[in-house]
């Protein structure tokens, strides 16, 4: 399973979690777990930018082709593709984020 994130550049919320988000993806790949950031809802020139603020493993959804209903949005995906849990939303303990992406592992 991996943890897919998504986020867009207006959000603030996202703006405020993307350190939290790098470090969660470090801590995930530590432990032998994929993640990915999917950048979206904005123009393609500042998804393109927002999506650099993540390195390698960030993709841009430039056509609109997901509707999360809410960012930051966390997904966390089995290796077929279908998505297991999800949650929109930061919570107010970012442990909790951790938690929720290694569960049932």
């Amino acid at each position: 399973q991996c943890l897919a994130v998504y986020v867009a550049p207006w959000c603030g919320y996202c703006r405020k979690a993307t350190p939290l988000i790098k470090e969660l993806r470090h801590v995930l790949r530590a432990q032998g777990v994929e993640s990915w950031v999917i950048v979206g809802q904005d123009e393609i020139g500042v998804v393109r930018e927002y999506a650099r603020e993540f390195g390698k493993g960030a993709l841009m959804d430039t056509e609109r082709a997901i509707n999360p209903g809410g960012v930051p949005h966390f997904y966390v995906v089995e290796q077929g593709g279908a998505v297991l849990r999800q949650v929109a939303g930061l919570p107010p303990n970012p442990a909790d984020l951790l938690a929720f992406a290694l569960e049932n592992r």
